[in-house]
């Protein structure tokens, strides 16, 4: 019933100041906003919290949650989405915006509950906001939309009772990397122990080891996201007799800034001393590993400190963190789960990363092999930068875990028990830059409710040219695999040449999933990736604001997201569209695994959505559709590794058999569904686990299902098996 009661909050910006910041890409006015939200995050996330105890909002919020926060521009607040899209909305404004949003309110034709964050006589301060008051506004709301649009079904809830507070035995610190978890625990309802002095994000430390300097940070945050951990285990254990599907387990994530920050980028008449000074925090910034943000030589200290530009450019960096940090809180607080933040040494892989992409277009004979090495490598480097408490808190997730990613490493390559973390959990990516659209991910709770017939209207693009070998691959594979299953799906397969031929299918479907099926392109040295539409070429983001993107994206094409790209990526340009998770890739794919994969996607959509009444997962998410594809897809790329390694045994009828028998377990949620699988292997090839074992990792870890990854909410998309009605859909 959460559907029926999101309570989006819509925040004001500033007029000023315009222009984006420098180190992550946030609108300069968005870091003005920071404290708004964080204030936010102390009022209910929906109309049912208002009517639940402690531990009821954060099982509540734990299954179903997500604060809706949505920054708006002044200019765009006569134009604010009403009902079915809205039930409740309380608009936040400050100094300088408080006359024109209430002149502006004052057009809406729905009811609103405005606020401020300014010392007016005329408005009612956010910060002086009661359960009350929230309460008498909503059920305004509801009478409003009875009367004007029809029957509204809500909860049946009542009044909620006083509760005396709780102070967790958790020292509120204060600072950055533990913000996210402090915060979440104060919006679930619960005090902290009085701070201490916090830990400085800015000290000489220059006489001690990174791990010495890393040491405090590793503490804090591991105390904080266990405190979490443990509130939201008691609260869901109690709230449901049977085991519960949460939407996300863990939150785990890292800070980066832009990759082209560099000294030669400032400007020829600054002087020599500030250009030095600028340079030191530009370079110490873009090679950070440390959770310490200046870990270095006193000479280099000094002259930071003694630079007034220089000073100005970390509180613009100390702002942008601030911003991040109330972010992640935003995703924490909404979702109950903790949040594990890692160390900026992750985004320090590119070479690495690079040498797969090389690997991958070559054409060696020992490529698996060669993949496998480089593969577990970088896994390895990633493993290595993260601390060991805080590994086993995520190696210790349970079977099936829904893991969401905050950074632009590709952390789904991090092993955890043999497999690599996409494999061994649910898991979805948002890149952390640009900022704004890390932003507009993160603060925006969206969740859709479709109906799983829905879901089997798909638009597939062709991209290619008449010409290209390439043209009929992925319409034949559909054809073929779906052969059986072909009444259950309403494809739509649509030709274009040209943006325009693009803009127009895109327009003229109003369905659920585009599949896109042509050649994609990364230029590394400009860091910017694009889509070929037959002899155009596009970025995709200068689409924006003349297409209609559906909420789910499949992009068949080559580095529509690059591992070692930047955060210019036709993905990312996708989620700017308003697409809520785009299905993309990380390196170049070869033509006919591209079109099998999508195919088998296909024919799970046909086939196992119409039995989703029956599934064991309540509710079914799209995130957990995708993955249980690519655990298949995976098991298929590790047999063919297995055979191409000379496992001669593994004949097409033994691997059929096998891949039946391992489909059964990632279907039905065995919980050691990949340990299972390589039993049967073994037994199969009469061979030992533990050459099984070996084998995997070192001539078939890398297969196809890993070139692609998660991006955005793809959690948030929930697919139910009957009719709820109008008023149960998609509160986007």
């Amino acid at each position: 019933m959460r559907s029926h009661s999101i309570i989006t909050y819509i925040v004001v910006l500033p007029k000023e100041p315009e222009g984006d910041t420098p180190f992550q890409g946030f609108a300069t006015r968005l870091l003005e906003v920071t404290r708004t939200v964080r204030s936010i995050l102390r009022l209910p996330a929906s109309f049912v919290e208002l009517h639940l105890q402690r531990q009821g909002v954060v099982a509540e919020r734990a299954m179903t949650g997500g604060y809706q926060i949505v920054p708006r521009e002044v200019s765009s607040l006569e134009s604010l989405p009403t009902y079915p899209s809205v039930r409740f909305m309380i608009v936040i404004s400050g100094p300088g915006t408080d006359e024109i949003t209430s002149a502006s309110l004052a057009k809406v034709n729905f009811p609103t509950l405005h606020v401020t964050t300014s010392n007016t006589t005329n408005l009612r301060r956010i910060d002086r906001l009661t359960l009350v008051d929230m309460r008498t506004y909503c059920h305004g709301a509801i009478e409003f939309i009875r009367s004007h649009c029809g029957s509204y079904a809500i909860p049946n809830v009542q009044a909620r009772a006083q509760e005396s507070a709780i102070t967790l035995p958790l020292e509120e610190t204060g600072h950055f990397v533990a913000i996210p978890n402090e915060v979440a625990l104060e919006s679930l309802g619960y005090q902290l122990t009085p701070r201490k002095e916090p830990i400085r994000a800015l000290k000489l430390l220059s006489a001690l080891s990174r791990e010495e300097a890393d040491e405090p940070h590793v503490k804090i945050i591991l105390s904080s996201a266990n405190m979490v951990a443990d509130v939201r285990n008691v609260a869901v254990a109690q709230s449901s007799p049977v085991p519960v599907r949460a939407v996300v387990d863990l939150i785990v994530t890292a800070p980066a800034v832009f990759h082209h920050i560099a000294p030669e980028l400032l400007r020829p008449e600054v002087p020599e001393r500030e250009r030095k000074a600028l340079g030191i925090i530009m370079r110490t910034l873009e090679r950070q590993k440390s959770y310490v943000q200046f870990l270095g030589r006193a000479g280099d200290f000094v002259t930071v400190q003694e630079s007034t530009p220089a000073k100005v450019l970390l509180s613009i960096r100390r702002a942008e963190l601030a911003l991040y940090a109330t972010i992640l809180a935003a995703r924490g607080s909404g979702y109950a789960a903790p949040v594990l933040r890692l160390p900026p040494a992750v985004n320090h892989m590119r070479p690495q990363l690079r040498d797969i992409t090389r690997c991958l277009n070559g054409t060696s004979p020992r490529k698996g092999a060669k993949l496998s090495k480089l593969t577990n490598r970088v896994g390895a480097m990633f493993r290595s930068e993260i601390d060991p408490s805080h590994f086993a808190m995520i190696e210790q997730l349970p079977a099936h875990a829904s893991v969401k990613l905050f950074t632009d490493a590709p952390l789904e390559l991090l092993p955890v028990r043999g497999l690599p973390l996409s494999m061994r959990y649910v898991c979805s990516r948002v890149p952390v830059t640009p900022g704004n659209l890390f932003a507009s991910l993160g603060l925006a709770s969206k969740p859709i409710f479709l109906e799983h017939q829905s879901l089997t209207r798909i638009l597939v693009v062709n991209a290619f040219k008449d010409e290209d070998p390439l043209k009929e691959l992925l319409r034949t594979a559909i054809t073929e695999i779906t052969r059986d299953v072909s009444r259950a799906l309403d494809l739509r397969f649509v030709d274009v040449d040209g943006v325009d031929g693009f803009r127009n299918a895109l327009n003229s479907f109003d369905g659920s999933i585009l599949v896109f099926d042509g050649h994609g392109g990364y230029l590394r040295s400009l860091g910017e990736g694009s889509l070929q539409l037959g002899s155009e070429t596009t970025d995709v983001i200068s689409l924006i604001n003349s297409v209609r993107v559906p909420p789910i994206v499949i992009l068949s094409a080559c580095e529509t997201q690059p591992m070692d790209g930047s955060y210019a990526t036709a993905a990312n340009a996708f989620l700017a569209l308003g697409a809520q998770t785009v299905l993309a890739s990380l390196v170049p794919l070869e033509g006919r695994h591209a079109a099998i994969l999508v195919g088998r996607l296909m024919l799970r959509l046909a086939a196992y959505l119409p039995e989703i009444a029956k599934t064991p997962i309540s509710p079914l998410r799209w995130s957990e559709i995708v993955t249980g594809m690519l655990r298949m897809s995976y098991v298929t790329d590790v047999l063919a590794g297995l055979r191409r390694a000379g496992w001669t045994e593994l004949s097409e009828e033994c691997r059929r058999d096998v891949q039946r028998q391992s489909n059964d377990l990632i279907n039905y949620l065995h919980p050691e569904w990949f340990e299972e699988t390589l039993k049967i292997i073994a037994d199969a090839c009469k061979r030992s686990l533990e050459d099984v074992k070996n084998a995997h990792l070192t001539e078939a870890y890398f297969g196809d299902s890993l070139h692609y990854v998660q991006l955005g909410n793809p959690e948030e998309i929930v697919i139910m098996p009957t009719s709820r009605g109008a008023d149960d859909q998609s509160d986007s």
